[in-house]
């Protein structure tokens, strides 16, 4: 039979709580390889959770959220760029909070890396800034040096610093863990709305972005047990610039959103806006969404921060799962009420 591939994805323009999302699974269905997907370290996923040192919100923008799960495989999948300077700050961060995952990370050596060349060029020109709304990671330019096969391109492989971390080849790891029965969860970065196939060029990202991009860039073809959970809030946010529906509307503006960490994407706030219900319904049909998992409840309704269980919830919250499951005709399999994990209820 084969184990089955879960793919997290975002329905809106990223930030849907993905992270959170993929790390409840991990840890809820003993996961046991977890696999960063994506463009690479244009995005960043935040994760609360209670490690040696305390509990604290961890950002990751190469480490897949599952390393809570101290039994987890942590995999950067082939197709995603890898940044060594990131990487580095980001394993060090986690040895400083006590979370050391380094035997069990796993980077293919066919990841593209990401220079201090590719971050020039971004940052040279005030069109990617100023009009798109790139954090000028230097993803984009180096998709764009791979698209040309510019033989300048280097590979994780081709850094000496990673070699610990890719001698294992991740597409054939998975397939071998599938094959055995074992579960798998792809974790997809950014959002529907930044598809650079399916979203509102140009104000998107250099890749696809979703759940078929995610298995490509795994090297799994279609032909496994695939069941995609695509992530939204009841609401909707942007960082950057680009079309946002309802934006400004009185009926969201009393939600609250973080102020964006810089090198974790674009700086300043995020923009809200009402749900976008046909960006969500596209977003859903091109990924074969099995269902959804609904975050941040508690932003749109404080009262029902923390609840656990959907019969706890106000009623506006339950009319909005109900008739999204209505609308759609696909389960809400999943409900966020704050940050920690302990504020998820659901299975997928």
């Amino acid at each position: 039979m084969g184990g089955t591939v879960y793919v997290v994805v975002g329905a809106q323009y990223g930030d849907e709580g993905k992270g959170k999302v993929a790390a409840f699974l991990t840890m809820e269905g003993a996961i046991g390889h977890t696999v960063r997907c994506g463009v690479g370290p244009n995005a960043g996923h935040g994760v609360w959770v209670t490690l040696p040192r305390g509990t604290r919100e961890v950002e990751c923008r190469h480490v897949p959220s599952g390393f809570v799960s101290p039994d987890a495989k942590l995999l950067v999948a082939p197709g995603t760029a890898v940044d060594p300077s990131v990487l580095e700050q980001e394993l060090a961060l986690l040895d400083e909070y006590g979370a050391d995952i380094h035997d069990r990370l796993i980077i293919d050596g066919r990841c593209p890396v990401v220079e201090a060349r590719h971050r020039e060029v971004e940052g040279q020109g005030s069109y990617l800034h100023a009009k798109i709304g790139s954090m000028a990671s230097g993803c984009g330019a180096l998709n764009s040096e791979r698209s040309l096969r510019d033989p300048d391109v280097r590979f994780v492989r081709d850094v000496p610093e990673l070699t610990s971390y890719c001698q294992q080849d991740v597409s054939a790891l998975l397939a071998s863990e599938l094959r055995a029965g074992g579960d798998i969860l792809l974790e997809g970065t950014q959002g529907f709305g930044l598809s650079l196939v399916h979203g509102p060029y140009p104000y998107v990202t250099s890749k696809d972005t979703t759940a078929a991009q995610c298995l490509s860039d795994a090297g799994l073809g279609p032909s496994w047990t695939v069941r995609v959970i695509a992530c939204v809030k009841p609401y909707t946010t942007r960082a950057g610039t680009g079309p946002l529906e309802g934006e400004n509307d009185p009926a969201v503006q009393h939600v609250v959103e973080p102020e964006i960490r810089p090198g974790v994407a674009v700086g300043g706030h995020r923009r809200v806006g009402n749900f976008d219900h046909e960006l969500v319904r596209r977003a859903l049909e091109v990924n074969g969404a099995s269902g959804l998992a609904v975050t941040n409840i508690d932003r749109m309704w404080p009262k029902d921060q923390g609840k656990v269980r959907t019969d706890e919830l106000s009623p506006e919250a339950r009319a909005f799962l109900e008739r999204l499951e209505e609308t759609y005709e696909i389960p809400v399999m999943l409900v966020s009420t704050g940050a920690e994990l302990r504020h998820t209820f659901g299975s997928a």
